[in-house]
């Protein structure tokens, strides 16, 4: 029985529909977020052409970014924790790209989402705050206890690992594998 040609396209054009149509639909606002604030960085960090040798940030537009980013945490962290939670419905690659994926976010989440330290019930000083920045490529950084953190390579990171994902990596349905109480 050969399949609908227009289901075959979907699945091929957006292969985690085969695991779940929430979270492909999850990661792709995710990844049209992190473009956003990438924009936002680009428009926010601009050399200075002053007496000033270095760069000027926009206030404005760098705080809608560090807004965005924050949001972009959370829901990076909840679509990577989901998959992460049904590996076996996923090739080995794809599991421990997500693996890793899930720790380097983790470092900014419990600050961002509960403005606490991983693991400390311990509100955090200056780790939800902007540590550097940087201007060739714009960048913004956050450092949590000694882990600096780029929000361009974090946005990328996750970029490349959803877009890494093939029909061929999604071996089962969310749904098919689910099993309560399972890590």
């Amino acid at each position: 029985m050969s399949a609908d040609p227009i289901i075959e396209d979907m699945l091929n054009r957006n292969p985690l529909i085969g695991f779940s149509m929430y979270t492909d639909i999850q990661s792709r606002t995710v990844r049209v977020l992190g473009q956003e604030i990438l924009t936002c960085l680009e428009a926010g960090i601009v050399p200075d052409n002053g007496t000033r040798k270095g760069m000027v940030c926009g206030g404005e537009v760098i705080n809608r970014g560090y807004g965005q980013f924050w949001l972009w945490v959370i829901g990076a962290y909840e679509v990577v924790r989901t998959m992460c939670q049904a590996e076996r419905c996923f090739s080995l690659r794809v599991g421990a790209e997500l693996k890793a994926l899930k720790r380097r976010l983790a470092v900014l989440r419990m600050p961002f989402a509960k403005q606490e330290l991983p693991g400390k019930p311990v509100p955090v000083r200056g780790e939800p705050s902007i540590y550097g920045i940087g201007d060739s490529p714009p960048d913004l950084r956050f450092k949590v206890e000694g882990q600096v953190v780029s929000v361009r390579e974090l946005i990328g990171e996750f970029s490349r690992v959803f877009e890494g994902i093939t029909r061929a990596d999604v071996l089962a349905d969310h749904c098919a594998t689910y099993s309560p109480g399972a890590t």
